[in-house]
């Protein structure tokens, strides 16, 4: 025991006695105490090596997310298409990948697949923060292809949350004035008009209430 290795002097001095017994209770339980510490260094070494080849990922996904993005802009959407969907196959995941989901709802709007592109888009805004700056415009994307499927009324909610955003008043405009075209395509008359109207009269300086006011009279002149 260790009190035996201990003069009388030295049993009378107590944090003396505990760092005996703490050094003792060591050299009992070396084996489990050299257990516990190579199993933490193997969840570092672990975690390290996930955040390395996390990283990979990334940066080889970036590479091809930039080469999607060329052919983007080249108006090559079979191709971008195929890119994207390999991006996603390949680096499902990361950052990469969720923006290629935003480009493949584009690429299959453009290319008149309206359900694919709705369903892309979706896709992306579940994964994408409300903080997100691309998120306005995807979700303008959104309503667009909505629209295009008639599914109007659903297209119109969207516009007129984001018209209500501060913003630039011409894409404020912009959007009231889809909103109002959506609600009358989806036959609510009482929910278009007053967009038109709020069109005309508050967003005057923009380009979009030249529309509205033509809106107006045209349903006047059918008297509804």
């Amino acid at each position: 025991m260790t009190e035996l290795r201990l003069t009388r002097r030295q049993k009378e001095d107590p944090v003396l006695v505990v760092w005996v017994r703490f050094q003792d209770w060591i050299l009992e339980n070396s084996r489990v105490l050299l257990g516990v510490v190579g199993v933490a260094a193997a969840l570092g070494i672990v975690s390290f090596l996930w955040l390395r080849t996390r990283a990979d990922a990334e940066a080889k996904a970036s590479g091809q997310l930039a080469e999607a993005a060329a052919l983007y802009w080249r108006g090559d959407y079979g191709p971008l298409i195929q890119r994207a969907n390999d991006i996603k196959r390949t680096y499902g995941g990361t950052k990469a990948a969720t923006e290629a989901e935003r480009m493949l709802g584009d690429a299959y709007f453009w290319q008149g697949d309206f359900v694919k592109a709705k369903e892309s888009y979706e896709s992306y805004l579940k994964k994408t923060p409300a903080s997100s700056q691309l998120r306005p415009g995807v979700e303008r994307s959104l309503a667009q292809a909505l629209e295009s499927q008639k599914q109007y009324a659903q297209a119109a909610e969207i516009y007129e949350r984001l018209a209500a955003v501060d913003g630039p008043r011409d894409v404020r405009g912009e959007l009231y004035y889809a909103a109002g075209r959506a609600w009358q395509e989806a036959g609510n008359l009482a929910k278009a008009k007053p967009l038109y109207q709020k069109l005309a009269a508050e967003f005057g300086d923009t380009p979009s209430a030249g529309d509205a006011e033509i809106a107006l009279g045209e349903l006047e002149a059918q008297g509804k």
